[in-house]
């Protein structure tokens, strides 16, 4: 490819490539803008458990706060006990 289309032509064809994918993330992946790395695994585990669209759950979902995430957290599975039978932390 490089050969026949120069270094520019290669270029263009792979960022024409990635500029399609731009319709893509903005449909198919949920804002995470503002909320923390628990509170974005705790949209996943509930769209995963209620069997639920991810991006629908992210926009329903009101941002939650280190309590509530805790309890989401111990509600949809994520948070349980370890080996010593002590209930693990969010």
């Amino acid at each position: 490819m490089l050969d026949r289309w120069g270094g520019f032509g290669t270029f263009l064809f792979f960022g024409l490539v990635n500029l399609t994918f731009i319709p893509f993330i903005y449909i198919f992946y949920p804002e995470t803008k503002g909320r923390s790395l628990e509170e974005i695994d705790v949209i996943f585990a509930k769209a995963y458990c209620t069997g639920e669209w991810y991006v629908k759950v992210a926009e329903e979902m009101p941002g939650l706060t280190a309590a509530e995430v805790e309890a989401e957290a111990k509600r949809w599975g994520l948070a349980g006990e370890n080996v010593n039978g002590v209930v693990g932390k969010v």
